[in-house]
């Protein structure tokens, strides 16, 4: 049995979610707090503390780190370089991962019913600003986590990049970003981003036409739509827990049974610089062609930055 202490999400919710783990005891810690674990899950809207992090690897502990933000890049690597020391396993997750309407899209590309995809549509919109710092080359926090989903789904990087950006009138730190990535067996993705709604809940949706079907999820009425023939079909959903109830249940299990555990890592530095080309194409006002492509998340890209 493993032992999972759990980070950054209220005690109520950790109780909840340790009633629907299987194959692990769960406890709630703060991240200050030492604690008599096996393994530990970080969660929520900020990266934790790098000395936490760090301190945790260092005796011995196993981490999933599955927060809104996540530390920088060269903070990650000497992490990760820590942890293979010490034979100590360290996943990197977007958390956006779990959603299941989002692991819903990713299983049915990775079958063979919808065939390769042809268009993917991706829409954020929010009326709270996105954090934006140089590790993000000053993207917003959440569309440059919505890059590492493209990434993740599609498991192949782009060949061309065209990016354009308004910021608000009444704020700079504000505005609309559209993402355009054109890829080289002719698939393409559109993204908009925008943090100037008025007051409001908000919307983000993600659509995806294949050779051989469609799929559609959405937030605003909770509904998954996906289409592989016949009747189409609507599913109401209530994601509610599920995203780190998934999360979790597939790091204990990779634990419990020894199985590799992908780190992320190398997802992360390709995020990175496709944001850093995403920057270019803004700062010319033109695209920018990309002079390698990968076909692998396990693989690092060069030539990603022009």
């Amino acid at each position: 049995m493993i032992r999972l202490a759990v980070c950054g999400i209220d005690e109520s919710r950790v109780d909840e979610i340790a009633r629907r783990i299987r194959g692990a005891t769960i406890s709630h810690v703060d991240h200050a707090v030492e604690a008599n674990c096996d393994a530990v899950a970080c969660f929520g809207a900020a990266a934790p503390e790098i000395s936490f992090i760090k301190s945790t690897v260092q005796a011995g502990r196993h981490m999933l780190i599955a927060t809104d933000v996540m530390p920088p890049l060269a903070e990650l690597k000497s992490i990760f370089d820590q942890g293979h020391s010490r034979n100590v396993q360290i996943r990197f997750e977007n958390p956006d991962h779990g959603l299941p309407s989002r692991r819903l899209i990713f299983d049915e590309l990775r079958g063979s019913k919808l065939g390769r995809f042809g268009l993917i549509r991706s829409h954020r919109w929010s009326s709270a600003p996105g954090l934006r710092s140089a590790d993000t080359f000053h993207l917003p926090a959440p569309l440059f986590r919505d890059l590492e989903l493209i990434l993740w789904l599609t498991e192949q990087a782009p060949s061309v990049v065209y990016s354009i950006e308004r910021p608000a009138q009444s704020d700079d730190a504000r505005g609309t970003i559209h993402v355009h990535l054109g890829f080289a067996d002719g698939g393409m993705v559109l993204m908009d981003y925008a943090d100037c709604l008025l007051p409001g809940d908000g919307y983000q949706s993600l659509s995806t036409i294949c050779a051989n079907g469609a799929m559609y999820a959405d937030d605003h009425q909770n509904r998954q739509l996906a289409y592989r023939g016949g009747t189409a079909q609507a599913t109401p959903t209530d994601e509610g827990l599920a995203p780190l109830v998934t999360l979790i249940q597939q790091f204990v299990t990779d634990l419990a049974t020894r199985s590799p555990i992908e780190s992320g890592l190398a997802r992360w530095e390709q995020t990175v610089a496709l944001a850093a080309t995403i920057r270019q194409s803004l700062n010319r006002g033109s695209s920018v062609v990309i002079d390698s492509q990968i076909h692998s998340p396990d693989l690092a890209l060069q030539g990603f930055v022009g």
